[in-house]
């Protein structure tokens, strides 16, 4: 393994908009992944897992949630531009590098 990680979730904070106001998905995540690593997130039910996995590739978008704090860091490799925060990046540059450069598999 190396010693710079090819993602990184530093201080992330979720919130989904209701008539009532935001409500925090999660708040102040952190965790590394280094190549060749298997990640694999463990906590009970509602604790955030889903919704910080689904953050680094920006897809808790899709089901409500907004971005609103921490970096969401991802090596790309210096031949492609090196460390980018995904959280920042505009949607078709993420939509290229969703499924190419950094993919997922849930165990449901």
């Amino acid at each position: 393994m190396l010693d710079q990680p090819i993602a990184s979730l530093k201080r992330l904070r979720v919130e989904f908009q209701t008539k009532d106001g935001p409500v925090v998905g999660v708040e102040d995540v952190s965790f590394d992944i280094f190549p060749g690593e298997t990640v694999c997130i463990v906590g009970e039910s509602g604790s955030g897992k889903s919704v910080s996995s689904l953050s680094l590739m920006r897809l808790v978008e899709f089901g409500g949630g907004e971005i609103a704090g921490g970096e969401l860091l991802f090596d790309r490799g210096r031949e492609h531009g090196g460390v980018i925060d995904v959280a920042k990046i505009r949607d078709d540059k993420m939509r290229s590098i969703r499924g190419n450069e950094i993919g997922m598999i849930f165990q449901e």
